[in-house]
């Protein structure tokens, strides 16, 4: 079991995806756009990340570089 950071401004897809996730018994963290993602990220440690690039508030890229400031 992993848990699987979300970040997928469409809800529809965001919801599809995470149910999937969680059918197969991983923990995921939802996410819908930058700032949420930013807000939620250090609560606790994540083995995966699947994010959007696009996004309306921000960039996907930009977030995946804040992680790898700040995770090992």
């Amino acid at each position: 079991m992993a848990d699987i950071f979300l970040l997928e401004d469409d809800r529809i897809l965001n919801r599809g995806i995470s149910i999937a996730l969680q059918k197969d018994g991983h923990r995921v963290t939802a996410a819908y756009g930058f700032l949420d993602a930013l807000k939620q990220y250090g609560k606790q440690k994540y083995d995966l990340f699947l994010l959007d690039i696009n996004l309306p508030d921000g960039n996907g890229l930009a977030f995946c570089r804040k992680v790898r400031e700040t995770s090992e």
